[in-house]
């Protein structure tokens, strides 16, 4: 009889045993989970923003079930976009964000600015990624006493990581990554905790990449360097100035280009044969540009300098040199003949001339301004004003304009001995000075 006891009593802890384990939620996949690649402290890694994760599986269609009891029998289905267990991925903004930080890239961007975010042009690369596949499996093993608060969660996820060039414009790699994760003892909240640790482990999948490490990153470096130009180091006996003899279409379409950031364009000219001249704002936050020439080729720009009190900025082509624009300093009388040369309200318009007038000359805040009726739109910000000789007298900054369409003929550049004393380059007499 103690045997045949012994025998039940055995035969009740297995089955005791089995329900509790079965409480456990379990998924069909299971995600490696590989080592992130860290950026070396003393690397400076391009920016990269975070844009959004996005559910790739039908609307209606359950993407794992909740059970209950200790046995964890199903009786509802998970739905990813309505009811109590809806997927909410905003959170995933901070997790990434942290995930990213904790191994030495740089993310900017804030989620939570509402109305525009002024640092999200830094961006080199914006990521996001469609959740291709998910499997979320919930178990309440105190169902039968009225208790849904608890749980234990098994969840898994494909992520296809998309990589955005923001001067490109284009995605320039994709990378699928697996994550997945569970809770083996009942929890509260275990499903959100659960779904957390997946996608973390998805995005710490990322950056065991090597390609991913290798598009980010600015490459090996002593040391972060920050290069600001002076006076000395911007090759002054390089600008010519007063040698203008007219309009050379191909001049222009080779010294004067489209400034792409991360959030828009203007346009930019070159000064020197490495360095273009620009507005602050067309280059905003960014310290990588690219520059599109009117003669189709493009080439990559390092913004060195700034000045937003004056609103300009200097831009250095990376392996290129190009032909310099010549530069005249004396200003011209009223009712003198200008031209405004750029890309208007799009790139598509790049190397549009437009003729107008010196309407006036003004002081706006303390700055000295050009008025004139030749046209500036939205993409002609940073482009040259050209006298009759071809000689740039201004740079473009702004125009004034009904309902952000309409211009009414007035409109503001800078004049060039003003951009350049920005920048403590001073010009006396028709020469450069020290």
């Amino acid at each position: 009889m103690g045997g045949m006891r012994g025998l039940k009593e055995a035969a009740v802890i297995v089955i005791v045993a089995s329900f509790v384990s079965g409480c456990v939620a379990t998924t069909s996949k299971k995600a490696e989970l590989l080592q992130p690649i860290a950026v070396p402290t003393f690397e400076e890694p391009k920016p990269i923003a975070f844009k959004k994760i996005v559910l790739r599986v039908p609307r209606n269609a359950p993407i794992g079930s909740v059970g209950a009891g200790l046995a964890c029998i199903k009786h509802d289905d998970y739905m990813p976009r309505s009811g109590r267990y809806s997927l909410d991925v905003e959170r995933f903004n901070d997790i990434f964000r942290e995930e990213l930080e904790s191994a030495n890239y740089e993310v900017v961007g804030d989620p939570d600015e509402l109305f525009g975010d002024p640092e999200i042009n830094r961006a080199n690369y914006f990521i996001a990624g469609p959740i291709k596949e998910i499997e979320t499996n919930i178990c309440f093993p105190q169902a039968g006493y009225g208790n849904f608060s608890t749980a234990s969660a098994s969840i898994y996820m494909n992520i296809e990581w998309q990589i955005y060039d923001t001067l490109r414009r284009e995605v320039v790699m994709k990378i699928p990554t697996e994550g997945s994760a569970e809770t083996e003892e009942a929890t509260t909240n275990g499903d959100s905790i659960t779904m957390d640790e997946a996608f973390a482990i998805s995005v710490r999948n990322l950056l065991a990449q090597s390609k991913f490490h290798s598009l980010v990153r600015h490459g090996e470096v002593e040391a972060p360097v920050v290069a600001e130009v002076s006076k000395s180091s911007l090759t002054l006996a390089s600008l010519a100035l007063d040698s203008g003899t007219g309009f050379d279409a191909n001049h222009l379409s080779q010294s004067v280009g489209v400034v792409r950031s991360a959030t828009g364009h203007g346009t930019g000219f070159m000064i020197t044969p490495r360095f273009m001249l620009t507005n602050q704002h067309v280059v905003g936050g960014a310290k990588e540009v690219r520059i599109i020439f009117g003669d189709g080729s493009e080439v990559e720009g390092q913004v060195v300098s700034r000045n937003n009190y004056r609103d300009v900025a200097l831009i250095e082509l990376v392996s290129a040199t190009r032909r310099p624009l010549s530069l005249r300093t004396e200003r011209l009388n009223v009712g003198a003949n200008v031209y405004s040369y750029g890309a208007p309200l799009s790139e598509d318009f790049s190397g549009s001339l437009r003729q107008g007038i010196v309407s006036a000359y003004r002081i706006e805040g303390g700055l000295d301004y050009v008025q004139s009726d030749a046209d500036v739109n939205p993409g002609n910000s940073g482009g040259p004003l050209l006298d009759e000789q071809g000689n740039v007298v201004g740079i473009a900054v702004s125009g004034i304009m009904i309902g952000g369409v309409v211009s009414q003929g007035i409109n503001f550049f800078i004049p060039i001995d003003r951009a350049l004393a920005a920048f403590d380059i001073a010009i006396h007499n028709g020469a450069p000075s020290s």
